[in-house]
């Protein structure tokens, strides 16, 4: 497989999920913890696998696979890997938007939203647009192969 042409539109949804990653961490994101905060909160958590349960664990964990995937394939669109690996790269990125936006959920379940802040919204926003990116990087790489 050849590599095909990135486009500059999405070009510009790669690097649109930086910039909304990077404000997202600035802002507060749950109470009054900005996205800074609630990131070292999940990370804290990873040590903790003896004393917590497996799913608390592997739930909080998860969170830190979707913030590393929101720093790593934007550099990786740009490389021959997301031309190899699209197809997983696509559930990959699902199941993190899935598992970002279930915060929302069990958060509108417990009672309310209102702790859930704009960095929240932004992070949410950040992995949409990640996987709307992949999704359309993924279609000009089908796209190429089926003329080829």
């Amino acid at each position: 497989m050849t590599a095909s042409p990135i486009t500059n539109q999405t070009r510009l949804g790669f690097a649109l999920v930086w910039v909304l990653f990077g404000i997202s961490l600035t802002l507060p994101a749950f109470d009054s913890d900005s996205g800074w905060k609630c990131a070292l909160t999940v990370l804290s958590v990873l040590p903790e696998l003896q004393s917590m349960d497996i799913g608390g664990w592997l739930y909080y964990f998860a969170f830190n696979v979707t913030n590393l995937v929101l720093l790593v394939l934007p550099i990786l669109a740009f490389t021959p890997f997301l031309n190899r690996f699209y197809r997983a790269t696509r559930w990959l990125v699902g199941a993190c938007f899935l598992h970002t936006l279930s915060w929302f959920v069990i958060a509108l379940c417990k009672g309310g939203i209102t702790g859930l802040k704009a960095g929240y919204y932004l992070w949410l926003l950040a992995v949409g647009t990640l996987l709307a990116s992949c999704l359309l990087r993924a279609r000009q790489i089908a796209t190429q192969d089926s003329t080829n």
